[in-house]
Protein backbone atom coordinates (compact mmCIF):
# COMPACT_ATOMS: atom_id res chain seq x y z
CA UNK A 1 0.00 0.00 0.00
CA UNK A 2 1.03 3.50 -0.85
CA UNK A 3 3.17 5.41 1.84
CA UNK A 4 1.18 7.74 4.06
CA UNK A 5 2.17 10.96 4.69
CA UNK A 6 3.48 11.63 8.01
CA UNK A 7 1.18 13.38 10.57
CA UNK A 8 1.85 16.57 12.67
CA UNK A 9 0.05 17.67 15.79
CA UNK A 10 -3.23 18.76 15.27
CA UNK A 11 -5.98 20.57 17.09
CA UNK A 12 -9.27 18.25 18.34
CA UNK A 13 -10.94 20.70 21.14
CA UNK A 14 -10.12 23.91 22.80
CA UNK A 15 -11.38 24.95 26.30
CA UNK A 16 -10.77 28.44 28.19
CA UNK A 17 -9.79 29.08 31.57
CA UNK A 18 -12.34 31.11 32.67
CA UNK A 19 -15.09 29.14 32.70
CA UNK A 20 -13.14 26.41 34.92
CA UNK A 21 -11.96 29.41 36.88
CA UNK A 22 -15.32 30.37 37.99
CA UNK A 23 -16.17 26.77 38.41
CA UNK A 24 -13.84 25.94 40.90
CA UNK A 25 -14.00 29.16 42.01
CA UNK A 26 -10.04 30.41 41.83
CA UNK A 27 -8.21 32.51 39.80
CA UNK A 28 -6.93 31.35 36.54
CA UNK A 29 -3.62 30.40 36.69
CA UNK A 30 -0.77 28.27 35.26
CA UNK A 31 -0.39 25.25 37.24
CA UNK A 32 -4.94 25.03 36.78
CA UNK A 33 -4.22 25.19 33.18
CA UNK A 34 -1.74 22.43 32.91
CA UNK A 35 -4.29 20.40 35.25
CA UNK A 36 -6.95 21.03 33.28
CA UNK A 37 -4.80 19.98 30.00
CA UNK A 38 -3.45 16.71 31.69
CA UNK A 39 -6.94 15.64 32.56
CA UNK A 40 -9.07 16.22 29.43
CA UNK A 41 -6.22 14.62 27.50
CA UNK A 42 -6.38 11.31 29.28
CA UNK A 43 -10.21 11.55 29.31
CA UNK A 44 -10.09 12.28 25.33
CA UNK A 45 -7.83 9.60 24.55
CA UNK A 46 -10.00 7.48 26.71
CA UNK A 47 -12.86 8.47 24.78
CA UNK A 48 -10.79 7.75 21.31
CA UNK A 49 -9.97 4.67 21.71
CA UNK A 50 -13.68 3.42 22.73
CA UNK A 51 -14.79 4.71 18.99
CA UNK A 52 -11.72 2.94 17.71
CA UNK A 53 -12.46 -0.40 19.34
CA UNK A 54 -16.45 0.14 18.07
CA UNK A 55 -15.60 0.13 14.28
CA UNK A 56 -13.00 -2.96 15.18
CA UNK A 57 -9.66 -0.38 14.22
CA UNK A 58 -6.34 -0.57 14.79
CA UNK A 59 -5.30 1.50 17.46
CA UNK A 60 -1.15 1.75 15.61
CA UNK A 61 -0.96 5.02 14.04
CA UNK A 62 -1.14 3.95 10.36
CA UNK A 63 1.53 7.03 9.40
CA UNK A 64 4.36 5.28 12.01
CA UNK A 65 3.36 7.20 14.51
CA UNK A 66 2.44 5.84 18.50
CA UNK A 67 -0.95 4.14 19.77
CA UNK A 68 -4.04 6.06 19.70
CA UNK A 69 -4.18 5.93 23.96
CA UNK A 70 -0.19 8.03 23.52
CA UNK A 71 -1.08 10.47 20.81
CA UNK A 72 -3.21 12.94 23.02
CA UNK A 73 -1.86 15.96 24.47
CA UNK A 74 -2.22 19.55 25.07
CA UNK A 75 -0.40 22.96 24.75
CA UNK A 76 -1.96 26.45 26.13
CA UNK A 77 -2.28 29.14 23.96
CA UNK A 78 -2.34 32.51 25.17
CA UNK A 79 -3.17 33.89 28.44
CA UNK A 80 -6.08 31.24 29.37
CA UNK A 81 -7.18 28.84 26.41
CA UNK A 82 -5.79 24.99 26.62
CA UNK A 83 -5.88 23.17 23.61
CA UNK A 84 -6.35 19.31 22.99
CA UNK A 85 -4.46 17.87 20.10
CA UNK A 86 -3.59 14.44 18.59
CA UNK A 87 -0.69 13.17 16.49
CA UNK A 88 -2.43 9.97 15.32
CA UNK A 89 -2.78 9.96 11.80
CA UNK A 90 -6.23 11.66 10.77
CA UNK A 91 -8.13 11.89 14.05
CA UNK A 92 -8.23 15.89 14.28
CA UNK A 93 -9.48 15.65 11.31
CA UNK A 94 -12.27 13.59 12.10
CA UNK A 95 -12.64 15.19 15.17
CA UNK A 96 -13.51 18.47 13.68
CA UNK A 97 -15.65 17.62 10.36
CA UNK A 98 -17.22 14.62 7.65
CA UNK A 99 -14.15 12.89 5.57
CA UNK A 100 -16.34 12.98 2.30
CA UNK A 101 -16.67 9.98 -0.27
CA UNK A 102 -13.92 9.99 -2.11
CA UNK A 103 -11.85 7.41 -5.08
CA UNK A 104 -8.87 5.33 -4.37
CA UNK A 105 -6.73 5.34 -7.45
CA UNK A 106 -4.04 3.60 -5.13
CA UNK A 107 -5.66 0.37 -4.40
CA UNK A 108 -5.76 -0.96 -8.41
CA UNK A 109 -3.93 -3.07 -10.36
CA UNK A 110 -2.28 -0.06 -12.69
CA UNK A 111 -1.25 1.85 -9.07
CA UNK A 112 1.01 -1.38 -8.47
CA UNK A 113 2.05 -1.70 -11.73
CA UNK A 114 3.31 1.78 -11.95
CA UNK A 115 4.86 1.92 -7.93
CA UNK A 116 5.75 -1.75 -7.00
CA UNK A 117 8.37 -0.26 -4.89
CA UNK A 118 5.24 1.29 -2.98
CA UNK A 119 3.22 -2.06 -2.06
CA UNK A 120 4.85 -4.53 0.56
CA UNK A 121 5.28 -8.06 -0.84
CA UNK A 122 2.48 -10.30 0.02
CA UNK A 123 3.26 -14.02 1.64
CA UNK A 124 2.38 -15.69 -1.74
CA UNK A 125 5.05 -13.35 -3.25
CA UNK A 126 7.50 -13.86 -1.05
CA UNK A 127 7.34 -17.64 -1.33
CA UNK A 128 7.62 -17.10 -4.97
CA UNK A 129 10.98 -15.45 -4.37
CA UNK A 130 9.53 -12.08 -6.13
CA UNK A 131 11.27 -9.18 -6.19
CA UNK A 132 9.64 -5.32 -5.01
CA UNK A 133 10.72 -4.09 -8.09
CA UNK A 134 8.78 -6.45 -10.38
CA UNK A 135 5.72 -6.16 -12.95
CA UNK A 136 2.20 -7.91 -12.37
CA UNK A 137 1.78 -7.22 -16.24
CA UNK A 138 5.15 -9.25 -16.85
CA UNK A 139 3.76 -11.84 -14.53
CA UNK A 140 6.84 -10.94 -11.76
CA UNK A 141 4.22 -9.56 -8.96
CA UNK A 142 1.09 -10.87 -7.98
CA UNK A 143 -1.69 -8.81 -8.48
CA UNK A 144 -2.87 -6.36 -5.67
CA UNK A 145 -5.38 -8.12 -3.05
CA UNK A 146 -6.76 -5.98 -0.08
CA UNK A 147 -8.51 -7.32 2.95
CA UNK A 148 -11.43 -5.85 3.76
CA UNK A 149 -12.96 -5.85 7.19
CA UNK A 150 -17.32 -6.63 7.20
CA UNK A 151 -19.50 -7.65 9.87
CA UNK A 152 -18.72 -11.34 9.30
CA UNK A 153 -14.73 -11.17 9.03
CA UNK A 154 -12.25 -10.39 7.01
CA UNK A 155 -12.69 -11.01 3.36
CA UNK A 156 -9.84 -10.94 0.71
CA UNK A 157 -10.82 -9.17 -3.12
CA UNK A 158 -8.58 -8.61 -6.05
CA UNK A 159 -8.58 -4.93 -6.76
CA UNK A 160 -9.67 -3.24 -9.86
CA UNK A 161 -7.70 -2.84 -13.27
CA UNK A 162 -7.60 0.72 -14.18
CA UNK A 163 -8.10 4.07 -11.86
CA UNK A 164 -11.28 4.91 -13.67
CA UNK A 165 -12.99 1.28 -11.85
CA UNK A 166 -11.17 2.73 -8.55
CA UNK A 167 -13.30 1.59 -5.66
CA UNK A 168 -14.84 4.94 -3.97
CA UNK A 169 -13.87 4.99 -0.16
CA UNK A 170 -17.59 5.53 1.34
CA UNK A 171 -16.49 8.49 3.46
CA UNK A 172 -16.41 8.77 7.50
CA UNK A 173 -19.02 10.36 9.42
CA UNK A 174 -17.00 12.79 11.92
CA UNK A 175 -16.23 10.95 15.36
CA UNK A 176 -18.41 11.43 18.73
CA UNK A 177 -15.62 11.14 21.35
CA UNK A 178 -15.35 14.46 21.57
CA UNK A 179 -19.02 15.57 22.59
CA UNK A 180 -18.47 12.10 25.21
CA UNK A 181 -14.81 13.51 26.46
CA UNK A 182 -16.20 17.10 27.27
CA UNK A 183 -19.13 15.95 29.37
CA UNK A 184 -16.84 13.55 31.12
CA UNK A 185 -13.80 16.62 31.31
CA UNK A 186 -16.63 18.74 33.31
CA UNK A 187 -16.77 15.69 35.98
CA UNK A 188 -13.97 14.68 35.77
CA UNK A 189 -11.53 17.56 35.47
CA UNK A 190 -14.01 19.40 38.20
CA UNK A 191 -12.88 16.89 41.03
CA UNK A 192 -9.25 16.88 39.82
CA UNK A 193 -8.67 20.83 40.09
CA UNK A 194 -9.88 20.39 44.00
CA UNK A 195 -6.25 19.67 44.71
CA UNK A 196 -5.41 22.35 42.78
CA UNK A 197 -8.13 24.17 44.47
CA UNK A 198 -6.53 22.97 48.08
CA UNK A 199 -2.68 24.31 46.83
CA UNK A 200 -4.40 27.63 45.95
CA UNK A 201 -6.04 27.40 50.11
CA UNK A 202 -2.45 26.67 50.92
CA UNK A 203 -0.33 29.41 49.39
CA UNK A 204 -2.31 32.07 49.64
CA UNK A 205 -0.64 32.81 46.47
CA UNK A 206 -2.81 34.22 43.22
CA UNK A 207 -0.14 34.89 40.74
CA UNK A 208 1.43 30.79 41.46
Amino acid sequence: MAKMKATVEGRVRGTYGKPWSRMANIPVTSKMLHTIGKCMAKVFAEEAVKDFQKRGWSQKDPAGGGRLKDSFSYRIKGRSTVEITCTFYGVAELANEDIPAHPMPWLTQHAKDAHPAKYKLSQAERDAKMKKGGRVSQGTRRPLVVPIQTGGGVIFRTAPLKFTNAWVHPGIAKFTFTQRAVRRSKEECMRVLRDAVADYMRAGDPTS
